[in-house]
């Protein structure tokens, strides 16, 4: 695999297998609305501007590269998805129609026509862009922060900037799976069984410790069992775990 920034080779490395089927997870671009397939945590953001985006199916060497670059030259005659953002939209003007979606971001200039300039956690009129606060329109509350955690949550305390939460973990992306289902997907049968089990604790439960100003997974620890419902408590710098067989454990502490 090789990366160019503009139009010029800026890394390369070797990957050890194919992908051997497809990922439930669509091609995002600009953002990762799924599960990280990378050293970073949710959310990871875009900012900054993108235009003519493509995809082909071929081997091209670094001089096609380049002169897509500066000339906006099609590196192979049939590309599999070609979004210009001319309209202000994310339509597919290739043959395969896959056509996407614009969530946030803001018309500008592009090196050729329009682009899309992108601003993080905010959209292209200045307000905050809240996955949360889109799914409730008629909430008055506005989350300070919104991150996905890799537990169903069964027990929750606060103490001080730490916000401790355990559970079951969480296995699937939820869109994705229903995406799958629509699809009459047999490979979800298995997943959503795999998720099954670890709600009933066939994987033990996990912790996590999270910064209750930035929303930042701080910490997570493995747990031999899950937590009772409503499990956790704080007291004298010191954090408490109640197990569905009964037991008080002793977290540490300061």
């Amino acid at each position: 695999m090789r990366l160019y920034v503009d139009g010029q080779l800026a890394a390369e490395g070797k990957a050890p297998a194919l992908i051997t089927k497809d990922p439930a997870q669509p091609l995002d671009i600009g953002d990762d609305t799924g599960s990280p397939v990378g050293e970073y945590t949710l959310p990871n953001q875009f900012v900054g501007i993108i235009d003519e985006v493509r995809l082909y199916f071929a081997e091209v060497d670094a001089d096609t590269v380049n002169a897509r670059y500066k000339e906006a030259a099609e590196m192979h005659p049939e590309p599999a998805l070609v979004v210009s953002f001319d309209d202000n939209t994310a339509r597919d003007m290739s043959l395969h129609r896959n056509n996407g979606t614009l969530n946030g971001g803001q018309p500008v200039e592009g090196r050729f026509g329009q682009a899309i300039k992108f601003s993080g956690r905010k959209n292209g009129a200045g307000k905050q862009a809240n996955p949360a606060a889109a799914n409730t329109p008629n909430s008055l509350i506005e989350p300070k922060w919104n991150v996905d955690v890799p537990v169903y949550v069964r027990a929750m305390v606060l103490s001080g900037y730490h916000l401790f939460i355990a559970g079951p973990p969480d296995l699937i992306d939820e869109e994705a799976t229903f995406r799958q289902l629509a699809q009459k997907d047999q490979a979800v049968d298995q997943l959503l069984a795999a998720q099954d089990a670890a709600i009933q604790g066939q994987q033990g439960g996990k912790l996590v410790t999270v910064n209750s100003e930035t929303g930042e997974i701080l910490h997570t620890l493995q747990l031999q069992g899950l937590p009772s419902w409503d499990g956790l408590a704080a007291a004298r710098g010191q954090l408490f775990l109640t197990t569905l067989d009964g037991r008080v454990l002793c977290l540490g502490g300061q």
